[in-house]
């Protein structure tokens, strides 16, 4: 079967070849390259924009972002009840 996405092979060779730039002594498996040069680089790259796209829907007044009695920041709807998470809350429901 043949592979449904389209591969950029510039983007993944500039990717790697930045990768090697910050780590120059790296090697690693084909595997190690895919997992840890390439998905955590865009992981880590994502937060950013992540924590980007948060911060405008609270200023937007979309999310609420709240802290629990863990000292964690917690992000909900902001047209839910204004009550605060207590202790470890879960992601599907925002409470133990």
């Amino acid at each position: 079967m043949a592979w449904p996405y389209q591969v950029d092979t510039e983007s993944l060779k500039t990717e790697i070849l930045g990768y090697l730039e910050k780590h120059p002594e790296a090697q690693d498996t084909l595997d190690g390259v895919l997992q840890w040069w390439l998905v955590r680089n865009r992981v880590m790259a994502g937060l950013n924009g992540l924590q980007a796209a948060l911060a405008q829907l609270e200023s937007e007044g979309e999310v609420a972002r709240v802290t629990g009695n863990d000292g964690q920041q917690w992000y909900r709807a902001a047209r839910r009840s204004k009550v605060e998470p207590e202790g470890n809350c879960t992601r599907e429901t925002g409470h133990e």
